[in-house]
């Protein structure tokens, strides 16, 4: 089981869309995502994404939702020390299965790290709940 602290290092105005649906956005019968992860699964292989990216390193994931990266990006997320980012708070709180270096509730468009801090940033998703301009 996961003990991760949570942090929130920026302030998160309301309830956004994700928080609403958190609990349901992973079921097999939202199809969106089903396609998608089909969809992004069978990219990143054909292309061995897997294999070119670098070995021990820091990786920001950003949009996380229930942490993805694992699935997407096997033997990556298994060498590499990833940090979890999403707005949602309860996305963040859906259990992960393996390890990771943290969790943080912060918005996309203004990431709570220095510069060059993550030598790999991934983001799977882009939702249309995300601002226009991100």
């Amino acid at each position: 089981m996961n003990t991760m602290r949570l942090t929130t290092l920026a302030p998160i105005p309301g309830k956004n869309q994700y928080e609403c649906m958190a609990e349901t956005y992973y079921h097999q019968s939202h199809t969106t995502t089903r396609a998608f992860e089909f969809a992004t699964s069978n990219a990143l292989a054909e292309n061995n994404i897997d294999g070119i990216l670098p070995g021990h390193c820091l990786a920001l994931d950003v949009g996380s939702g229930r942490g993805m990266l694992p699935e997407y990006l096997p033997e990556f997320a298994a060498r590499a020390k990833r940090i979890e980012l999403d707005l949602s708070r309860a996305m963040l709180a859906i259990p992960r299965g393996d390890p990771i270096a943290g969790l943080v509730q912060a918005d996309a468009t203004h990431l709570p790290f220095r510069d060059s801090l993550c030598q790999v940033v991934t983001a799977f998703l882009f939702d249309p709940f995300n601002k226009r301009d991100f």
